[in-house]
């Protein structure tokens, strides 16, 4: 994003209702593009008020060009493919969509595992490789659902075969998954349910890093009609102010944000309950120890974080310790 890219978006949001008279977009040494505050807060401070106007919800959708669309597509979308259709949208539309500031500050492409090539996913943790080939096939199955109904917007988009397509629809997939925030929404009767429709598109407040040593409050106030962010600590004038995503470990935030924290206090150390014998050992006694093991749903969910091993990694640990006659 470009200085110039940034003043445009303050522009844009001032002209439409966001008041931000303390903060200010700036480059960081160790995050890059990140929101400073020109005074001090304090504990309870809002931080960001947004309109409501100025958030993507799939309401917004519904209201647009895009709207008598979406309510008779089939398959039926999810509120993920709802968002990521209107991004592609908007984005072929250029200086004629009322979200081009916006669009123009979004990445071009992303960190997160849609977008790592074949070497950089078998680099990978075996848990984390996993779950990165089955965000990639969940994604591939979004997109090749769509592709039964993408002719009809061809009253829209005459050249709709070049608009939407899988490299566009990976990154607006991966825009929404990466920037969204929590807003629940209506629940359209001709959305497909399986997907909760609580995503919303939040310009600046996307700009807003993450640290896991702040704590803060994010909610959509339905008196002010606005999303808030209140810090429920101080921070200093002329610092960088974050917010916490989520308590993830490093491979969660790779997965849903597409970077990793150095000292995260929430990093764990993930096994896997894959035991081979040692010959020391009855293969008849180690089976038994991994049907218990089993039974008991002692096989998932083993870890060690920085405060050590978690209970259901030592009690799995002590089963297989066992002798015949403690079991």
């Amino acid at each position: 994003m470009s200085r110039d890219d940034s003043i445009q978006l303050m522009r844009w949001l001032r002209r439409n209702g966001f008041r931000d008279s303390h903060l200010v977009l700036t480059d960081f040494p160790d995050t890059g593009r990140g929101v400073m505050s020109t005074r001090n807060l304090k504990e309870g401070d809002c931080i960001v008020s947004l309109p409501e106007n100025l958030l993507i919800t799939t309401t917004t959708v519904v209201n647009s060009h895009l709207g008598q669309y979406i309510k008779t597509w089939k398959p039926r979308l999810t509120p993920k493919q709802v968002l990521s259709l209107y991004l592609i949208a908007e984005k072929s539309r250029g200086k004629d969509s009322f979200w081009y500031p916006y669009i123009q500050t979004l990445p071009t492409s992303y960190t997160t595992p849609s977008y790592f090539s074949t070497a950089e996913v078998d680099a990978l943790p075996a848990l984390v490789r996993e779950a990165t080939l089955r965000h990639r096939k969940v994604l591939q199955n979004s997109y090749k659902s769509l592709q039964t109904s993408l002719h009809n917007l061809e009253p829209l988009f005459p050249d709709w075969k070049t608009v939407f397509t899988l490299k566009s629809y990976r990154w607006a997939w991966a825009t929404v998954y990466t920037r969204s925030v929590y807003k629940r929404g209506p629940g359209w009767e001709f959305l497909d349910p399986s997907d909760p429709d609580v995503y919303a598109l939040a310009p600046f407040l996307d700009m807003l890093n993450h640290s896991p040593l702040v704590q803060t409050d994010t909610d959509f106030n339905v008196s002010s009609k606005c999303y808030e962010v209140k810090t429920e600590g101080a921070c200093r004038k002329y610092r960088q102010v974050f917010i916490n995503y989520d308590p993830y470990d490093n491979g969660r935030l790779l997965m849903e944000y597409g970077f990793v924290m150095p000292r995260n206090p929430h990093s764990v150390v993930t096994f896997t309950a894959a035991v081979k014998q040692n010959g020391l050992s009855s293969k008849n006694l180690l089976q038994k120890k991994m049907e218990l093991l089993s039974q008991e749903n002692l096989t998932v969910n083993l870890s060690c974080s920085g405060e050590g091993l978690s209970w259901r990694l030592q009690t799995a640990l002590q089963v297989l310790c066992m002798d015949h006659d403690s079991m």
